[in-house]
């Protein structure tokens, strides 16, 4: 066939050079060829701290947020401050021995902390680890002491007298004289603490303080003394009781006030006497001739037992609530109920035998009669029973099986086998 191609017509223009032919295939080389062609150079890339010194800041950060919360959240778990919990702790590091000799004619209370416990005598107020250690022993001076508690203080005042005294495990904390003879007096969780004095102006005046000693609250009672009072554990709320006599029958009344709006609730108690109000967390006691009730510190929720017996004895402990009941004429003859810190029955049983002291911690129930110490479960069941001082006012548990007995003049430890 023809060719229709274009032809160039003309003269080409020589060129002597020689000219090189282009690949177009790209030849592939390994890295060891590559490094001979061109060799690493000895310029290196230095990262700065910047970075480093971001992330240090991040963790440092962290740390001292977590330290911060920390801190926050103990200090108000804390009853009165994280100090004063860790100056307790220490003042407990050490052993001691049983039995002990306690000082004064007679011993008046006994209470426990768990780990330690305190002991009021008609001279002194002591404190005590249960591996025996003498933590403290003061000379209170008081012709008729009373002894309150909270989580980390005891307070020690002259019923009738004009002065409070006030220890942690290291020291003495506060102290008060007042113009007016106290009625009684208590001692909140966080340090406040409140006094029921005499009035010339009222039948009764109530103040309260908190634990630097400042005033921060009083309530006067007009017509009704004040003979019973508790404070709660944030130390912004009373609750009291009230006595009076009408027509030859007592009549009593139970308030909550708080430190804003004064009287937020009240109760009457016709035809009765009370004779102790006790806080106990999210809620306060009261005892009375009537019984015993359950009153919540916020929403005012009430609970009670009644009983044709008498309510001849109350304790109270971080796990529970017991109570004893018998007739006026028979004292051997004990009903004993125990309940729960919300208020409710957990158990109730029969106890033949004049009782001295009773308390309960973790699961038991411990009972002091005549010369014998009983041990019960929650239920009621008799576990075992030893012989003790025939003299033995207290009782103090120390273990599942283990306590001490008080006498008006020496501790003795006691082990209960099954």
């Amino acid at each position: 066939m023809p060719d229709y191609r274009k032809k160039r017509i003309g003269f080409k223009k020589k060129n002597n050079k020689k000219t090189s032919k282009i690949d177009d295939n790209i030849k592939m080389e390994s890295n060891d060829s590559k490094q001979k062609r061109f060799p690493k150079s000895n310029i290196k890339v230095v990262k700065g701290k910047k970075l480093e010194r971001i992330r240090r800041f991040k963790i440092y950060g962290a740390i001292a947020l977590f330290l911060v919360l920390a801190y926050l959240i103990l200090s108000l778990i804390a009853p009165v401050s994280i100090g004063e919990n860790i100056t307790n702790l220490f003042a407990l590091v050490g052993s001691g021995s049983y039995p002990k000799e306690i000082y004064g004619a007679k011993t008046l209370n006994a209470v426990s902390k768990g780990s330690y416990y305190y002991v009021l005598t008609d001279t002194d107020i002591s404190a005590f680890s249960n591996s025996g250690k003498e933590v403290y022993t003061y000379s209170h001076g008081y012709s008729n002491p009373v002894m309150a508690t909270s989580s980390t203080r005891a307070m020690v005042y002259d019923q009738n007298g004009t002065s409070l005294k006030i220890f942690n495990l290291k020291e003495q904390t506060n102290s008060l004289t007042t113009k007016k003879a106290i009625i009684c007096a208590a001692i909140s969780r966080n340090g406040s603490y409140a006094v029921v004095t005499q009035s010339d102006e009222y039948a009764s005046t109530v103040t309260v303080y908190n634990r630097k000693d400042k005033k921060i609250y009083e309530w006067n009672s007009a017509k009704d003394k004040v003979n019973s009072i508790a404070i709660n554990s944030s130390g912004d709320k009373i609750a009291v009781s009230t006595a009076n006599a009408y027509n030859g029958s007592h009549i009593s009344n139970v308030y909550v006030l708080n430190f804003k709006d004064g009287k937020e609730y009240s109760s009457k108690i016709e035809n009765g006497l009370v004779y102790g109000i006790y806080d106990t967390g999210k809620a306060f006691s009261v005892v009375s001739s009537k019984g015993y009730s359950y009153i919540t510190w916020s929403k005012h929720e009430k609970q009670e037992i009644n009983s044709d017996l008498s309510l001849s004895m109350y304790r109270q402990s971080s796990k529970g609530v017991l109570l004893v009941f018998n007739r006026e004429n028979d004292v051997g003859d004990n009903t004993i109920i125990l309940l729960s810190k919300k208020g409710e029955k957990i158990i109730e049983f029969q106890f033949q035998g004049i009782i001295s002291d009773i308390q309960f911690s973790d699961g038991h129930i411990y009972c002091i009669s005549e010369s014998k110490v009983y041990l019960f479960d929650n239920d009621g069941k008799l576990l075992g029973s030893s012989d003790c001082d025939y003299d033995a006012v207290r009782i103090v548990p120390q273990g599942s099986h283990s306590m001490v007995t008080i006498t008006d003049s020496s501790i003795k430890k006691l082990v209960i086998k099954n």
